[in-house]
Formats: structure tokens, sequence, C-alpha cells
């Protein structure tokens, strides 16, 4: 079998064994099996009455009693993958009066018997039983305000919390009571995500400014913005936040290095990773058992690598297609337009070589 040049943008994924996940591409609606070992993405299905040309259909991916529950981002409604079956189920999310019904949400979290899918722009938190099927919508916590929850929620106990990307709102839900409330940090600007020691939350900002401290209990906040010598912001500053052995790692998105903090000295250092140095731009895309996988770009160069959050180290990694199964995926891609009369442009998986032979046939 002839390996495919092109790798699959997977951003969607979680594992279902110890070497496997299912994940869903970023740029169409195909679901892959996902050899996290080699990183041979085997082709699956399409996600059905999803347009395939919509960017971030779904953004992450959770699997729960032999079921990969999709979070809907762009998408109409939740797909639900039967991974034995190899089938999708949809539920629809009801529309609200006043949401475009785009960015709906951004995060899943298991919880108990329940899944929670936590709001991007959408003014409710969804919890799905997943024992019966049932959805419940909880949004006691949104008044009107204007608020961008983009990166994934932080688990603290029965709570769950996410900051905004364009202002100081930070949503503090309790999963077990299913009720939450906006903080207002006091300091604006947008955070891209957060992550938890001792008992605080430390929110990665997104534009030029510090790194903020929130104290659960006393919302007492602290900032650092002594960056190291040399740190160029660039606008997008980092795409993730995350603890571990050295402290606190933060993974820049534009920003010329990546940084650690040490929490008990309050002070940022340089972390000289090369990888992440002096990057045109750093995609975070997902997050599976402890690593992350991400896409540089680097004067022209694409490259795409797999951390380790325990000690930082990397390797280059992504998912590609085997040719004769990439064919299966065109073929399913091309009878998508032709059913449903959308428009696809010539990209890495169909070029017109593959629209000559479909009509043809």
């Amino acid at each position: 079998m002839e390996k495919n040049n092109e790798y699959i943008k997977i951003e969607a994924a979680c594992t279902v064994e110890s070497e496997f996940a299912i994940g869903m591409s970023k740029e169409t609606n195909g679901i892959f099996k996902l050899n996290l070992r080699t990183g041979l993405a085997e082709y699956l299905t399409l996600v059905p009455e999803e347009g395939i040309n919509v960017n971030r259909l779904y953004t992450t991916a959770c699997y729960k009693n032999g079921v990969v529950y999709f979070t809907p981002f762009m998408a109409n409604a939740i797909a639900m993958f039967d991974v034995e079956k190899n089938c999708v189920y949809k539920k629809q999310i009801k529309a609200i009066k006043g949401h475009s019904f785009k960015k709906k949400f951004s995060g899943v979290i298991e919880y108990g018997n329940y899944v929670f899918m936590t709001p991007c722009t959408y003014p409710a938190v969804l919890r799905i039983n997943t024992i019966n099927g049932k959805l419940d919508y909880f949004d006691n916590w949104a008044h009107g305000e204007n608020f961008l929850f983009r990166k994934r929620p932080e688990v603290v106990g029965s709570h769950f919390y996410i900051p905004s990307a364009v202002n100081d709102a930070l949503l503090d839900f309790d999963m077990e009571k299913c009720e939450g409330c906006i903080h207002h940090i006091g300091i604006g600007g947008g955070y891209w995500s957060a992550c938890h020691v001792d008992n605080s939350l430390w929110l990665a900002p997104i534009n030029q400014g510090p790194v903020v401290r929130w104290n659960i209990d006393s919302h007492e906040i602290r900032k650092i913005q002594d960056y190291p010598d040399g740190f160029e912001g660039r606008g997008f500053l980092f795409t993730n936040i995350y603890t571990n052995q050295d402290g606190i790692f933060l993974v820049p998105a534009k920003a010329n290095m990546s940084v650690q903090i040490n929490p008990n000295k309050m002070n940022i250092r340089r972390a000289n990773v090369d990888e992440l140095t002096d990057n045109n731009v750093t995609e975070f895309l997902a997050d599976m058992d402890g690593f992350l996988y991400l896409k540089t770009v680097k004067k022209g160069n694409t490259t795409y690598l797999r951390m380790n959050k325990i000690d930082n180290s990397i390797e280059s990694f992504g998912f590609y297609l085997m040719e004769d199964n990439a064919q299966k995926y065109r073929k399913d891609l091309i009878g998508n337009i032709s059913k449903h009369g959308e428009v696809i442009k010539e990209n890495a998986i169909i070029g017109l070589n593959d629209f000559i032979e479909a009509l043809i046939r």
C-alpha cells in the first residue's frame, strides 16, 4: 500500500483503546480511526447532512460507553459515532432567539452518566444523558452578556471554568447542581485557556498582556507580565496553558517562544523548546492522554508535532492516509457534493483528476 503524501488535520479526537483514537478532520466531515503509534488514519465514514466545506464542524470529542460524542462548533447537530457499529447518529440542538447558531460549543466533559458540552457563544451549557439520550439546557448564568469561550474547560471537582477570549468574563459552572455564574476578573483583553494549580486558575492571554492568577475562593488576582528578554508577542500570544513537572507551561500561538512559570516564585522564564521557537504560527489541534497535537508553520514549512505534557518532549508526528483508503475518502466526499449540490475547491485530498474520474463513472 502506498502512503498518501498529505497529512489529515485532526482536531476533534479522543482515545477509544490504548493505541487507537477516533477523530474528525478539521476541514471536512470525515471520521477516522487513528493509530496513535504509527500515525496511520483509516477513513471510516462521513457525518451525514453536514456541509463538507465548513471549517471546524466539530472541535472536541469524548468517548463514553462505546460512543464518541463530537461537540458541534459550526455543525448543526451533535454527532455520536458508535464505534462497534461504525455508524453516526445525530441529535439536533435547539435554536435560541438572537443567537447566530455559529460557534456553538467548544468543549466536552464526561461527568458521571452525563456528557456536558461547554459553550463557545451558545448561551447555555448542554448536558446529554448517556443512558437515555435526553438533552438538557442550563442557561441560568447567561444574561445577554458578550462572551467567546473558545478553548477547553478546566475541571476542578464538580466545577468547570472557561475564560472568555473577548473580555474579562470567566464562566464557573457546577455540574452537580447544574448552576453557573459569570465572574468578571477585572482585567480585559481576553484569555484563551486556563489551568489549575492549588486553589487558583492561571489564565493565558491572547493579546499582549499579563498571565493572570485568579484565586477560586477569594477571587484575588495576581498578574505576571515580566516576560523574558527577547520575547515578542506578535498578536495572538498563547494557544494553550498546562501544568507539568516544571511548573506551568504556555504554548505559543504567534509569540516567538514558549515560556514556563514557577507558580511559587511568580516568575516567567524562556522554556527553550526549539520546535516552538520563532515559528510564524503554532496551531493547537488536539489534546489526548497527556499529549498535545500541534501544527507549526516556520518560513513557509509546515510541521506536525506531538508534545508530551509531562516533560515537554516533542516528536514529529502527524496523521496520514494510505492511498487506497484515501480513494474511498475522495469518492465519499464527491458523492456528498453531488447529493447536496455543494461546491468544493481543489485541495490536498481532492484534485481535478478525482472530479474527472467521478464524472466518467
